[in-house]
């Protein structure tokens, strides 16, 4: 009886030591065929495991805020801001028809621009040089000067002078014009013709050549 007693504490104390063994083990395991074993992963394993299941959390919670954030934003009005002014185009004074009329010479006083592309060959080279810019600027007298300017740069200045030959405008230059780049223009004398647009119409002669040119007088813009 004793032994029997015996036998029946230590299977007791066994199965307590078993059952306390499985309930320390990690829960993890795999089912075939109807019987159940457990295993456990390599630490590395079940660190990555855990932190996937941290970033999907973290993903939802992101997802959510970005859904309140469209909302909020699609409650609100936004204004179109008007687009900006037109900025007003620069005003070209006409040239005064009744002092044309008059043949008063006065009325070139201030500065003027030909709108031409002109152009020049270089009579030993045949280099071709274009001017785009060509300005002149006279005094009460229709005395004045004038300034050229090229694309590549060169500028050609000198003097020239004005006066009425009865209803005609002619504007003749002092004499040949000389470049920065060493060469000149041959002297020009223009004949113009007031249109109705309040500029000017020129024929652009060089008797010392027998060319001729077309070119349009009109004031320059007043500087701001």
């Amino acid at each position: 009886m004793r032994f029997a007693a015996t036998f029946l504490v230590f299977l007791l104390v066994v199965g307590a030591v078993a059952a306390s063994a499985y309930l320390l083990l990690p829960a993890c395991g795999v089912t075939v065929g109807g019987a159940r074993g457990y295993f456990c992963p390599a630490p590395e394993v079940m660190a990555a495991e855990r932190r996937l299941d941290q970033l999907r959390a973290e993903n939802i919670a992101l997802l959510a805020a970005v859904s309140q954030l469209e909302g909020e934003l699609a409650g609100r009005q936004c204004e179109v801001a008007a687009p900006p002014a037109a900025m007003p185009e620069a005003t070209i004074p006409e040239i005064d028809g009744e002092a044309w009329a008059e043949r008063d010479v006065g009325l070139l006083e201030g500065c003027w621009k030909l709108d031409s592309a002109y152009s020049t060959r270089n009579e030993t080279t045949g280099v071709v040089t274009r001017y785009t810019d060509w300005r002149l600027c006279f005094d009460g007298e229709g005395l004045g000067n004038e300034i050229m300017r090229a694309t590549n740069g060169t500028t050609c200045e000198g003097a020239v002078g004005a006066r009425f030959d009865e209803g005609t405008l002619r504007i003749e230059e002092g004499g040949n014009l000389t470049c920065s780049d060493g060469t000149f223009i041959y002297k020009r004398v223009a004949s113009c013709e007031l249109g109705a647009d309040g500029a000017a119409q020129c024929g652009v002669a060089q008797p010392d050549v027998g060319s001729s040119d077309t070119v349009r007088l009109r004031r320059a813009e007043r500087e701001p």
